[in-house]
């Protein structure tokens, strides 16, 4: 008998995390937070005794936001994943700590903990098989994001296929996910657009190159708000191969420490491709720096990708009056931040500061994950008898649909909820 507990990203987005139990052994999927704006992340359920490894699919913090804080009860927790995911968690953690500082808002963890989880990670990669325990292992690359894993477990006799996030089309940056998987018994998935179709890709780009190309011949600044890690690299290839505009490219924030992470460890589509795009970007490393190249007409891709803090902010209150300019916004906008404010009222807060931007917005799908018509895709391709969906505001509609279309045991699994199976 296994043992399912859903420990977050249950009808929701965010926290993502589920504990495996057989016989002796104990896994843990993930394990994130759900970031909300300036206030203390949600955390998802705790498990209630000692677990064996966490099996972490990448390094957004939605997934691996939370790990830090099991070392307080696991001092010597293992945590599989890629090196590039190690490398990019520990940004994304360390920022986390300088985030909640800066906001006043309490963490569970501390740079300590961050230390004990890079003392404790063990790299893998796709195609990697190893056992936990009574558990057999193998990792798929997912094609979510640069590094970013899907794990099949061999359970007595039952396979379990644990999604994470992954994205079933080639992109700029990764290839999609890998495709030739054994049929499973139980799919544990990501439903984050069980509901929406996203538009082609290419025309996506075209899109932003357009807009690119139109703000640059109008002497104006192409502003695009992306999310550190994987976003901006993607439009910046796309910018690279498809617009013809001969304005400068700059890339600011944190972006430039991931993208130096990712040009280091190479787990890209095209490296050659990847380089070239990079050798036309010049690194923003200074205040000084962004006044100056505000007075030419250029291209700036910067975080944060909600507009929530980072340079974006201060180029916006340079720019909310220039006509000539645009504001390309790439990423989800979660409830309630700055970004999500902004396109439903035409309102950006800067500093306590309330302004009506008059610049061009413009929001641009270039979405890392599955949409509907290839989630459904994947499910057939696999033939599960059952299916949790999970991380989506929708699960609970989409999981009745599997169980009346496909004949499947759909299944949207409520917080700390435990199934066996």
């Amino acid at each position: 008998m296994v043992e399912l507990s859903f420990l977050g990203a249950c009808r929701e987005v965010g926290r993502a995390g589920v504990l495996v139990e057989y016989k002796n052994t104990r896994l843990l999927l993930d394990y994130g937070i759900k970031i909300r704006p300036h206030q203390p992340p949600e955390m998802p359920v705790k498990p209630d005794s000692k677990i064996d490894a966490v099996l972490l699919t990448h390094c957004h913090l939605d997934h691996s936001g939370a790990i830090p804080s099991l070392y307080h009860s696991n001092p010597g927790l293992k945590v599989y994943g890629t090196p590039i995911t190690r490398d990019l968690s520990e940004l994304l953690l360390y920022d986390s700590i300088k985030v909640a500082k800066m906001e006043d808002y309490p963490i569970e963890f501390g740079e300590r903990e961050v230390e004990m989880f890079h003392k404790n990670y063990r790299s893998i990669t796709p195609g990697s098989k190893f056992k936990i325990g009574n558990i057999k292992v193998r990792a798929f690359h997912a094609g979510h994001i640069p590094g970013s894993l899907s794990y099949l477990l061999e359970v007595g006799k039952r396979r379990i296929l644990y999604t994470g996030d992954y994205k079933y089309i080639d992109t700029q940056l990764v290839e999609g996910v890998d495709l030739d998987m054994p049929n499973v018994d139980i799919l544990i998935t990501e439903s984050t657009y069980s509901t929406r179709e996203h538009p082609p890709r290419p025309r996506e780009e075209k899109r932003l190159t357009k807009i690119v190309t139109e703000t640059c011949k109008a002497g104006g600044t192409a502003l695009i708000a992306g999310f550190a890690v994987a976003r901006l690299n993607e439009a910046m290839i796309a910018i690279f191969r498809k617009s013809k505009t001969k304005c400068r490219l700059y890339l600011d924030g944190m972006a430039r420490t991931a993208t130096d992470i990712i040009r280091k460890h190479g787990d890209v589509r095209d490296k050659l491709l990847f380089e070239a795009a990079l050798n036309t970007v010049n690194y923003v490393t200074s205040q000084k720096m962004r006044k100056k190249i505000l007075k030419k007409p250029s291209i700036i891709l910067t975080t944060s990708g909600m507009l929530e803090g980072g340079p974006v902010l201060f180029y916006l209150s340079k720019l909310y009056n220039s006509e000539n300019s645009s504001l390309l916004i790439t990423g989800f906008q979660v409830e309630g931040s700055k970004g999500d404010r902004l396109l439903k009222t035409g309102e950006i807060v800067i500093e306590d500061a309330v302004y009506k931007p008059s610049l061009r917005i413009e929001r641009i799908n270039l979405s890392a994950h599955v949409d509907r018509p290839r989630l459904l895709n994947f499910i057939k391709a696999l033939s599960p008898h059952t299916v949790f969906c999970m991380h989506g505001e929708e699960t609970n509609r989409f999981a009745k649909e599997l169980s009346e279309t496909m004949g499947v045991d759909g299944v949207a699994p409520r917080l700390g909820v435990s199934y066996k199976v």
